[in-house]
């Protein structure tokens, strides 16, 4: 329990230092293509505890001039499908968990799906990928992928990829 001695190995910069990094740019364009395509955007995140990366991503896509929002996971369960019906006709972007969507709710409103952060539950990733399929979607569903080469997220989404092709 007593401190004999520290020593400081490495010290690392922030990694958000104020500057967008090479994915948030790469989704803010993506986002604004899309909208230009007339597609709604559905942008799921795992990161929505202790590090939750919401707000962020949602003020970035605001700062390019996006109407973007967050499902939190503090509305109710039962009162989603009356948030969403409320708000989602106006927006470009909506960021969310997967885990707050993998049942019971109809996402047509979105054409395309942005995993963000990798979902490691196959059942998850099916379910929320699903959301978008579904009768009174009028749109060509676009499913796509982020991550950075040659990291373990981009290895993670490999994986992933063979276990839904098994």
């Amino acid at each position: 329990g007593e401190v004999v001695g520290r020593t400081t190995l490495l010290v690392l910069p922030a990694v958000a230092n104020g500057n967008g990094l090479p994915k948030e740019e790469w989704l803010v364009n993506f986002v604004q293509a899309e909208r230009k395509a007339g597609r709604r955007v559905l942008i799921y995140v795992r990161q929505t505890g202790t590090r939750d990366i919401q707000p962020r991503l949602v003020a970035l896509l605001r700062d390019a001039g996006l109407r973007a929002d967050v499902l939190s996971s503090s509305v109710d369960s039962r009162k989603r499908e009356q948030w969403l019906n409320t708000r989602v006709w106006n927006l470009d972007a909506l960021v969310v968990n997967p885990e707050l969507v993998k049942t019971g709710l109809d996402l047509v409103q979105f054409a395309t799906v942005v995993f963000y952060e990798m979902q490691y539950s196959l059942y998850t990733l099916w379910q929320s990928m699903r959301r978008v399929w579904r009768l009174g979607q009028t749109q060509p569903v676009r499913v796509v992928f982020t991550a950075y080469r040659e990291t373990l997220e981009e290895k993670a989404i490999a994986l992933m990829g063979q276990k839904m092709r098994a």
